[in-house]
Order: structure tokens, then sequence, then C-alpha cells
């Protein structure tokens, strides 16, 4: 981008020795303030060479079909952080270009004394080249203005800003409709982002303040007048929705981001995790659906007339028999038999306890103690 814009300054060097005489004044250092001032001052040439201007022309065609793709102008914003400082330097590298090309040819349309007129073919040539210069650097502040980014414009926008509003100036006069209605909204739209530089830099002031002048001396106020003041209700309204719209994309922004860190997105692919039923035994399951009820449920729940599961006590002591001998606890024992099936791991089956049997664990002390 910088080599593109120093290439074009080469060729902005040529167009101002071909076409104008420069003049400075007041250089060196003022006595009064004791600061440097330097004021430079371009006046067309009274006769420039023909030849001249065409080489400048063919300098300028060379400059803009050799530009690399990253410089060529689009009106569509890059992806990422760099998008907009990018588009906003090489919205202003065509604007300095359209800037370069009606320097080159506005002195045929604006002769520097009545005396002067140039050839009927090259003064429409130069007219179509000059209209054509303000509509690129208008449909480049157009897009700018869209994306709000004419505030990032340097001083340099200024000056490429000042041609293009005096053609469109001069158009509204035109005869011809089809040229009025485009160059009167032309010039209200950069009449707006002139406007809008004014509290950037000065200069945009002086240039606006000059304008308006123009219009004045003109006698356009009332045509010019009411142009703008549509133009300003058409911007408000362009700027409420813009500001709409960047409220609501921050909304989204952080409402999705809000879910992403509330709740985690399912995982349908387990990302390399084994499923719960290919890591619980299904025989272990069985054994353990009784003991997983979480609290338990209540005689009242698995006995009572509302549940459709009868309580049955023998599922829960497969290995025990709970009516062993039908002796009940009257009979100093409680009901239950240990040794009445085969356990597993635990080899055959040994003999059931009898009442007559001496079991020093529940002789009568024992039982006392127990409250049995």
């Amino acid at each position: 981008m910088c080599i593109s814009k120093a290439e074009l300054c080469l060729c902005i060097s040529q167009i101002l020795v071909a076409q104008y005489s420069v003049l400075g004044r007041h250089q060196g250092v003022s006595s009064q303030s004791e600061s440097t001032t330097s004021q430079i001052m371009l006046f067309p040439k009274k006769s420039a060479s023909s030849e001249e201007v065409e080489q400048c022309d063919l300098a300028l065609d060379h400059w803009k079909k050799n530009l690399p793709q990253a410089c060529v102008y689009s009106n569509e914003l890059r992806k990422g952080n760099s998008g907009q400082p990018l588009f906003v330097a090489c919205s202003l590298l065509h604007m300095i270009y359209f800037t370069a090309t009606s320097a080159l040819h506005r002195p045929r349309v604006l002769p520097a004394g009545p005396n002067q007129p140039e050839p009927q073919t090259l003064f429409a040539l130069s007219r179509e080249v000059v209209t054509n210069a303000a509509i690129g650097t208008t449909n480049i502040v157009h897009d700018m203005h869209n994306y709000d980014l004419e505030r990032y414009l340097p001083t340099t926008g200024v000056t490429a800003l000042l041609p293009a509003i005096i053609i469109h100036l001069l158009l509204v006069r035109s005869p011809q409709e089809n040229e009025r209605q485009p160059a009167l909204e032309g010039f209200c739209l950069c009449m707006t982002v002139l406007e809008s530089l004014r509290d950037n830099y000065s200069s945009a002031d002086y240039a606006t303040q000059f304008l308006e002048a123009a219009v004045r001396k003109a006698g356009m106020e009332d045509i010019i007048g009411r142009a703008r003041e549509a133009a300003r209700r058409e911007d408000a309204k362009r700027k409420a929705a813009l500001a709409y719209e960047k409220k609501r994309a921050q909304l989204e922004r952080a409402q999705r981001s809000m879910d992403e860190r509330i709740t985690p997105p399912v995982d349908t692919q387990l990302n390399g995790f084994e499923s719960l039923g290919t890591l619980v035994d299904s025989s272990t399951a069985i054994y353990n659906g009784h003991f997983a009820h979480s609290p338990p449920d209540s005689d009242a729940v698995l006995g009572g007339t509302g549940s459709k599961v009868a309580h049955d006590p023998n599922d829960m002591f497969e290995f025990l028999d709970i009516n062993y001998n039908d002796g009940g606890e009257s009979g100093g024992f409680y009901d239950m038999d240990l040794f009445s099936r085969e356990i597993p791991g635990f080899g055959s089956r040994m003999p059931s306890p009898q009442p007559g049997d001496n079991l020093a664990l529940f002789d009568q002390p024992y039982m006392d103690v127990l409250g049995i």
C-alpha cells in the first residue's frame, strides 16, 4: 500500500510540473512569532502542452492497471481485525488517484482566463474525466459512510473531497436533469462527510466555510439547503439503525458467550470415552438393582395398595431363608437360616443349627443383656 502511494506521488509530481506553476510565499522564520511558515500556491499554466497532459494520463493509467491485488479497491471489508484499517487505507489511496486525475484535467474545464478557451474536443474529454473522478470519489465516500469509517480519514481526505464537491456544485447548475440530481446527491453526501471531519481538522472547518460561501455566491441556498436538510434526516435514520444493529450484535455475542460458559454443548460422539452400558456388568446391575433406591422406598410405598409390585422380602436375601423351621422369634432364635443354601465362593452348604445345639453365643445371659 505504501509503495503504491509513493508511485502515485511520482505521477502527481509530473502533473504539477505539466499543469501548474508553484508559488511559495513567506518562507523562512517570521520575525514576530519566531516560527517557520511556508505557503505554497498552485496556479494553472496559461498554456499547457497537450503532450505533457497525455503523458501524465498514461502514467496514471499505467499506475492503476499495475496495482497489486491488495491495493485494488473493493467495497467489501476483509475478515479479521485488519479489515477496517486496510479498507480506509485503500479507499484513501484511490481517492488520491481521483484527485490527481481531476487536477490534471480541471484546468481545461475551468480555464485560467476568459480568453483562453480550450478546443471543444479537449474540453469534452476533460469534462468527462473530471466528472468521472468526482463520481469515483463520491462512491468511495459512500462506502466509507455506510461502514461508519469516514471519521478515520486523515487530513488528506479533506484535500480529496474538495475537488469532488466543487465539480458536483458546478453540475448542479447543468441543464441536463440526469446530471443535476446525481450531482446534488453527491454534493450533500460529500458535505456531510466533510462536516463530520470538522471536529478533527481545522482544514475541514475552513473548507466547509469556503464551500458554504460559494453556495451563497452562486445563489443556490434554497435548493442546496433543502437537499442538505433531507440528507441530514436520512443520515440520522441511518445512524440510528446502525447503532441498533451494533447493540443487537453485542447482546447476541454476550448471550452466546454466556450460554457457552453455563451449559456445555452436548457431546454426541463421546470423544473416545466408552458409554455407561459398556462399563457396567449386567449381572452386577441386576443384583444391585434393589439397593439403587435413593432414598430407599418405604414399606408403605412398596407394599401399599397403590403399588403394582408386591413387597417380597425374600427378593433381597437370595441366599437366606427367613422362614426357617417356622419357629419364629419365640424359640429364642432369629427366624433366619444362614446355612440353608450354597453360597457361591464358600463351598458346600453347612448344617443348620437346631434349637437344642449348645451355642455359647446365644446363651441366656447374653440374651438377657440384649433384652431378648
